[in-house]
């Protein structure tokens, strides 16, 4: 008997591993199209990924009993390079077969209505195509169903003991969870005619009695395989043919589940495009796309196709390994690096990439989340970069690792729980002295990488901090982030230097993403922030686009609110750039644009007007040939930073904000969009 369990055990391993198996032959039929297609245009590379695909699939497909895919893609290894497109199209159908008879979703289909020969002979015809079935004679018992089980169609007897069917699909379209549940429904001749009428998006099929079963099951069964294929689709990153997140995080717990079953290990890595942002800004979106797609191509064939390969963001890729350690992990990563770095992807006018991955690899524990997995993760990742990236670093070897140093200047409790938040999440803290003076001997004394200034802790101290720090030049070029307590103490400590800044109160997720991504978009830099000076006497538009600007364009930034102010600025300051309200109180507009003109080198700095949409006319006459042009008030926070880059023609310098980062500066915005009365900025 105990024999008899462990073979039945064996048996539903090995069927879950198959069924993973199957998932994961969409994102390698995807690489495949697109290498084949790349093929066909010449491309010498192509040939070469196909076959590292092919002989991926030839070594896991015969383990798990595909032996058709296991020849076909054999057969691609012994293939003449004449051969090759057709035993490539040859193994791609072979794979959709496989695909297309994997039936991952769910099928439960409830019948809702009265006990009939019809009902019956239709739950027979759907039980023979794979469906499971569960009834409900009335309206309430069907409602009570939907909330108990995982439903993804519905028969609806519009004829109905307990309430009209026509009401209870009009409860069922406004009920987010069966919202878009697809239904059909049964009817006498009158119902059909209203439906017909009135109701032809809230049904997706319609039956006139007396139906035929078969025909009603064969509609369903057609409607589940196209829903089948969309989800397929939707799981998808369109650019590089792999999973996307949200796939990804759905099989993270499956594959969690069943190890903690099992109690096998798993490793996941997160990698990087290094030099993703200057590729961007150098080379152009093209270009970036065209790495990305190389790299998904690497990573689908480097690796088994149980293994599940994602994108997780922009530049990043995210792989879990089931049933690997931290050796198994290390190994297969290491080897999917080295392609990489044997494969050059080339531009259609000829320009070689050189592109390279850094990658942070972890063995996950039971019960992990996928946010805690892919917090350690990323600071293995963060080690791999900062220390010169194109390396895999596991958990062991980034804890070891030398950490980065972070000089906090705040007071009383604030100082130790950021000491606390940084030393969990990899830093070394160094807290200031309470005395401005003895801080910044301190600090002479004990360089960092990274400084927070609390400015509601220090207050005005905070400030006046801040400028010694940057009027000095053995700290000037360490990245300050200033804690601020309000919008207009945040646009100040922009203006005397400082490199970013967050608002109190904020998640500590949000805060340890600004400190890795200031640390790690200093590393090597030379090249000082571009400067924009923005002249404005309504505060509330200069903190809102200064703000975005900052945010997203990774601008210094400075503020003025009259014109004397704005020309006291031009004098002290070198700035990339100028946007002007030129209706400002105190001086005239033609003269303070003459004023400005004599201030600036037009070669070095330019100008760009700012007035409402009403009065561009008369601003563009006001001036003349020497502005770059001129932008609309209110202004549109989602394109003001392109537009206002584009009118200046500079390039971007740091990177676009991530996902993350957009949320919180979108929430920032608004909250900067809030009614409130005017305060001064100093």
């Amino acid at each position: 008997m105990v024999y008899k369990i462990a073979g039945l055990w064996a048996i539903a391993m090995e069927e879950h591993r198959k069924r993973w198996y199957k998932q994961g032959l969409g994102p390698r039929i995807d690489a495949l199209d697109v290498a084949l297609k790349a093929l066909r245009a010449g491309e010498a590379a192509a040939g070469k990924n196909i076959r590292m695909i092919a002989e991926s699939l030839r070594a896991s497909s015969h383990s798990y009993g595909f032996d058709e895919v296991c020849k076909r893609a054999s057969s691609i290894g012994e293939a003449l390079p004449a051969e090759l497109p057709d035993r490539t199209g040859e193994l791609i159908a072979v794979l959709r077969h496989e695909l297309a008879e994997d039936p991952s979703l769910p099928a439960t289909i409830l019948l809702v209505g009265e006990q009939s020969s019809f009902m019956v002979a239709l739950s027979r015809e759907l039980e023979a195509l794979g469906k499971e079935i569960v009834r409900a004679a009335t309206a309430t018992q069907a409602q009570q169903l939907l909330l108990e089980r995982d439903i993804v169609f519905i028969v609806l007897d519009l004829f109905l003991p307990d309430q009209d069917g026509l009401n209870l699909l009009e409860i069922l379209r406004s009920t987010p969870l069966t919202a878009v549940t697809p239904i059909v429904a049964i009817a006498a001749r009158a119902s059909v005619e209203i439906i017909g009428r009135h109701l032809v998006s809230d049904v997706d099929g319609c039956f006139e009695k007396p139906a035929d079963p078969r025909k009603v099951a064969e509609f369903i069964h057609a409607r589940l395989q196209g829903a089948q294929e969309i989800t397929r689709s939707a799981r998808r990153d369109v650019l590089t043919g792999l999973l996307n997140r949200a796939a990804f995080c759905e099989s993270f717990e499956h594959v969690m589940r069943f190890s903690e079953t099992t109690k096998e290990p798993v490793a996941l890595v997160l990698l990087e495009m290094d030099g993703f942002q200057a590729l961007e800004r150098e080379q152009g979106t093209s270009a970036c796309e065209r790495a990305l797609q190389c790299v998904g191509q690497v990573l689908s064939g480097s690796f088994r196709a149980t293994d599940i390969v994602a994108r997780w963001s922009p530049a990043q890729f995210a792989i879990l390994f089931p049933g690997e350690d931290q050796f198994g992990g290390m190994c297969a990563t290491e080897k999917a690096l080295q392609n990489l770095r044997q494969q050059h992807p080339t531009m259609a006018d000829g320009k070689i990439l050189y592109v390279t991955l850094s990658a942070g690899l972890m063995v996950l524990a039971s019960r992990v989340t996928i946010e805690q997995a892919m917090e350690e993760a990323g600071r293995c990742l963060y080690a791999a970069k900062s220390s010169g990236g194109n390396r895999v670093i596991p958990r062991e070897a980034s804890a070891k690792r030398r950490r980065e140093s972070v000089m906090v200047f705040a007071r009383g409790d604030s100082s130790n729980m950021f000491k606390q938040l940084l030393e969990n999440n990899g830093f070394d803290v160094m807290l200031a002295e309470q005395d401005e003076n003895a801080a910044l001997a301190t600090l002479g004394h004990n360089p960092c990488r990274l400084m927070l200034i609390e400015e509601g802790s220090w207050g005005l101290a905070s400030f006046d901090l801040l400028r010694r720090i940057r009027e000095n030049p053995r700290f000037n070029r360490i990245p300050v982030v200033m804690l601020a307590s309000s919008e207009e103490h945040a646009a100040r400590a922009l203006d005397l230097g400082a490199n970013d800044y967050m608002l109190k109160p904020f998640s500590p997720f949000a805060f340890i993403i600004r400190m890795r991504y200031l640390l790690t978009r200093s590393m090597g830099s030379t090249q000082r922030p571009h400067t924009l000076l923005l002249m404005d006497s309504d505060v509330a538009a200069l903190i809102t686009a200064g703000t975005t600007l900052h945010k997203k364009g990774g601008f210094r930034v400075l503020f003025a609110r009259s014109g004397l102010e704005g020309l006291g600025r031009l004098q002290r300051e070198a700035v990339d750039g100028i946007l002007l309200d030129p209706r400002l109180p105190d001086l005239n507009g033609a003269d303070l644009l003459r004023r400005v003109r004599e201030l600036i080198v037009p070669e070095k700095t330019s100008l760009v007007l700012t007035v409402p949409a009403s009065e561009t006319a008369a601003a563009a006459q006001l001036g003349g040939k020497d502005i770059r042009g001129i932008i609309a008030k209110p202004h549109n926070l989602q394109t003001l930073t392109k537009e206002l880059i584009r009118l200046l023609n500079i390039k971007m310098q740091p990177r676009p904000p991530t996902a993350d980062e957009e949320r919180h500066l979108n929430d920032e915005i608004q909250r900067l969009l809030q009614p409130r009365p005017p305060a001064p900025m100093a």
